[in-house]
């Protein structure tokens, strides 16, 4: 996986050049997945993609947030 520049100041949060590149590549690998699995463990890794998604995208929010209050 190719690092993206990280725009934060500080390592131990996420910074938003990381967070889009993890949110982009777990969109990519549920859409080579396809949205349906064929079993068990198919079904429960793309809701886990799903929940990871969604986790990644609220600190998104989050990071942008706190850019926008520091201004």
């Amino acid at each position: 996986m190719t690092q993206t520049p990280c725009i934060a100041q500080d390592n131990d949060k996420p910074c938003y050049g990381r967070l889009l590149s993890e949110i982009g590549i777990l969109e990519t690998r549920l859409a080579e997945m396809g949205f349906d699995g064929d079993s068990a463990y198919e079904k429960r890794l793309i809701n886990q993609y799903h929940d990871l998604i969604h986790e990644r995208r609220i600190a998104l929010a989050e990071f942008k947030r706190r850019r926008l209050a520091s201004l």
